[in-house]
């Protein structure tokens, strides 16, 4: 992981791994108690995308390379 701060504002870039764990890592590392996600692009592996339908949370598996276009919250 690589990342830079400018005041509040930290950019990082992570190779490999879960991207909500290297999230977690950055946060534990420099003590970051609440954020948003600005902005996120790049590539995932094996990708398992989820939402909350209105009564139950619902994951899906993405098998293989995809391209990720954007990434945002809290």
């Amino acid at each position: 992981m690589q990342y830079k701060e400018e005041g509040a504002l930290v950019v990082a870039k992570f190779t490999g791994g879960d991207v909500i764990h290297n999230l977690e890592q950055l946060a534990l590392e420099r003590d970051i108690h609440s954020a948003a996600v600005v902005s996120g692009i790049g590539m995932l592996s094996d990708a398992v995308i989820g939402f909350f339908n209105g009564r139950e949370y619902v994951t899906h598996t993405v098998e293989g390379a995809a391209e990720l276009v954007s990434l945002n919250g809290n």
